[in-house]
């Protein structure tokens, strides 16, 4: 078990008292590895998801910030 990490998942392999330390210290514990598989890809889909809502904040606020900007330029004939 990983000593630093964000999120700690423990594989149950056998019922020895390290083995059973590390499940109580883990924050999600699964009977077999094929468990893990299904884990990483929901996990993967949800961080895709958020990083695309993040990104396309990122760029409607900038065409918000940068419109009005652009609008008043045009209107003053782009003079300083």
């Amino acid at each position: 078990m990983l000593n630093e990490a964000d999120v700690g998942i423990s594989i149950q392999k056998n019922s020895t008292s390290e083995g059973s330390e590390a499940i109580y210290a883990s924050d999600y514990s699964i009977p077999e590895i094929s468990g893990l598989e299904k884990m990483i890809f929901v996990h993967g889909k949800w961080a895709y998801i958020r990083m695309t809502e993040c990104l396309l904040h990122l760029f409607f606020k900038s065409i918000l910030f940068v419109f009005p900007h652009v609008f008043l330029a045009s209107y003053s004939w782009f003079s300083g």
